[in-house]
Parts: C-alpha cells; sequence; structure tokens
C-alpha cells in the first residue's frame, strides 16, 4: 500500500496477566482505548514482519 494507511481489526487480543495470558473483551472502552494506545506499535511490528518476509 503506497501512501495509505490499513486498516486495524481485531478478531482476539490478549494480554500477559500474573496468571498467564489473558483474553481482552474487544467490546470494552478500557481494552478498547489500550489497543489504541499501543497502535503504533503495532503497526511498526507489522511492518518489520511484512518487510522480513
Amino acid at each position: 500500500m503506497h501512501n495509505q494507511t490499513a486498516q486495524l481489526a481485531y478478531s482476539k487480543a490478549e494480554f500477559m496477566g500474573s496468571d498467564g495470558w489473558c483474553e481482552m473483551d474487544l467490546n470494552n472502552p478500557h481494552a478498547q482505548n489500550v489497543l489504541a494506545n499501543i497502535e503504533e506499535e503495532i503497526r511498526a511490528h507489522l511492518d518489520k514482519r511484512r518487510l522480513s518476509e
């Protein structure tokens, strides 16, 4: 994609809790805020993976 930003869509997201991996409720406003706050890092990670393929 040239000069376009891909839209991120989540079907499932998990985080490492004190008892192991915990699934996030994607309908929860707090979870949506967490994902929005790390969007830049997610995009950078996906770009690195795409470039290394």
